[in-house]
């Protein structure tokens, strides 16, 4: 069983995560039958199979699996102890997922804490923690504590493994992103650019990260005028073609980014399909006055008008605005963007 596990490690590490859960679910049969599902390699595949669902985007079967195990941890082996931690932040991440980021947010400050404890700052438990901590933390917009914990991060994973570690360049990517949503621009294209070359040498071809990092390349050159604008336009725009219909839609993926490109270039089709995805996992997962919902909202409604749909965007805009006035810091160059399309809309009539 435990060789099986391994291999099950392995699927999910590469992406086949449907065989992966095939695998796990058939070791915990035989736990079952054997009565020692609740022994520590029990619950240690359990939480493995429940964070392979949360991949898989079957967010409530994982909160299911994961609460069940974690209660049985927390009273079976105890707080401190590596697994439980492992379970605390893949509950943490499925709740996250379902816009549950309170109780979210508490289990990653729990697990950060443990890890600090138990092995300090330079150890895989509390990057890895610190690393979902600073994900929910730019989903409520805190940019500035989340840039700050991806490079504290960053720093113990450059000391513990190397540059060139996979975690580590995901980071920097992930990194790139923050400052993108920050505004900076140029540091972000160059931790872009730097960490798509290692990603491409380190990852298949199809691996669903690489979109994530192309969409917001795309988006950068083409904005700038770049000389490769065209070129990372359509690289972004075949990837995301090339994803399987069933593969799930992530916030992470940037799609709004995507969609903007493709307006400026014309293909308004892929443009409104990109947006509307967009805007439906951005309103499930993040919270009211996220800057990404306003821009999805935005963009759509845009789309939309050159479409030939007035009508059709005009409630769009008007969540855009919404959504920006409900920020913590209103972007007003976005209301104004929103209120100069809604003027467009009043004009068809």
């Amino acid at each position: 069983m435990r060789a099986q596990r391994e291999i099950a490690f392995h699927l999910r590490e590469v992406g086949k995560l449907t065989e992966a859960d095939t695998l796990l679910r058939g070791v915990m049969r035989s736990l079952e039958m054997t009565h020692t599902e609740n022994s520590p390699f029990g619950l240690e595949t359990a939480g493995t199979l429940g964070y392979t669902l949360f991949l898989e985007a079957r967010y409530d079967e994982a909160i299911a699996i994961l609460r069940t195990t974690l209660e049985r941890q927390r009273t079976v082996l105890g707080e401190r102890y590596g697994p439980t931690v492992n379970t605390m932040r893949w509950l943490g991440s499925a709740l996250r997922d379902k816009g549950e980021l309170d109780e979210a947010e508490q289990l990653y400050r729990d697990a950060v804490r443990i890890a600090q404890q138990l092995y300090g700052d330079d150890h895989q438990q509390t990057i890895w923690g610190e690393h979902v901590l600073s994900m929910l933390l730019e989903r409520r917009g805190q940019l500035d504590e989340a840039e700050a914990l991806t490079r504290h991060g960053l720093a113990s994973a450059v000391r513990i493994w190397n540059p060139d570690h996979p975690h580590v360049v995901l980071e920097r990517a992930r990194l790139g992103g923050i400052l993108l949503d920050r505004g900076n621009h140029a540091e972000a294209e160059k931790l872009l650019r730097g960490e798509f070359v290692h990603m491409r040498h380190i990852y298949s071809p199809d691996f669903p990260d690489l979109g994530d990092v192309l969409n917001r390349l795309a988006y950068i050159a083409v904005e700038r005028g770049a000389g490769d604008a065209d070129k990372l336009y359509r690289e972004a725009s075949t990837f995301d073609r090339n994803r399987a219909a069933s593969s799930p839609v992530f916030v992470t993926d940037g799609l709004h980014f995507l969609a903007w490109t493709q307006h400026r270039k014309g293909d308004l089709q892929s443009a409104e399909r990109n947006y509307r995805r967009a805007l439906t996992i951005y309103r499930q997962q993040l919270p009211a006055g996220h800057a990404y919902r306003a821009a999805a909202a935005t963009g759509l409604g845009a789309v939309l008008i050159d479409e030939g749909h007035p009508r059709e965007a005009e409630p769009y805009l008007r969540e855009a605005i919404i959504e920006s006035e409900r920020s913590p810091s209103p972007d007003s160059v976005r209301i104004a963007e929103a209120r100069a399309l809604l003027t467009r809309v009043a004009g068809s009539r």
